[in-house]
């Protein structure tokens, strides 16, 4: 699938708390990440948690996983980013993880959607 962009809609957590994604991976058909803001990929989200410097929505595609590494929405329960490509790309998979040095179980998506154009 030819892509340009890649929408994550989170719909519900696992708790009451704003959703936390601490990076969105878009591997095209030669195993790039092709999301990675070093590769010239912008994010774009619905908001971001105000007041904390290692929850922001740069985080959310330089390449570094775990939570001091993060972005966290401004809304309770939901919210969407979006990567949009440097040039369109054949995507052949998307990676998301909430906290991938497994120290927090909270703001996990349990309901999510993602829209591919």
């Amino acid at each position: 699938m030819q892509a340009r962009l890649v929408r994550f809609t989170i719909r519900a957590t696992n708790t009451r708390a704003e959703p936390c994604i601490d990076e969105l991976e878009i591997y095209d058909t030669d195993g790039r990440n092709v999301a990675l803001a070093t590769s010239g990929a912008t994010a774009t989200a619905s908001g971001t948690l105000p007041g904390y410097a290692i929850h922001k929505l740069k985080h959310i595609n330089n390449g570094h996983g775990g939570n001091d590494n993060s972005w966290i929405s401004s809304t309770a329960g939901k919210g969407w980013v979006q990567i949009t490509l440097k040039e369109p790309a054949k995507i052949n998979r998307i990676v998301w993880g909430r906290d991938r040095l497994g120290r927090y179980k909270d703001r996990l998506a349990t309901d999510y959607v993602h829209l591919t154009l």
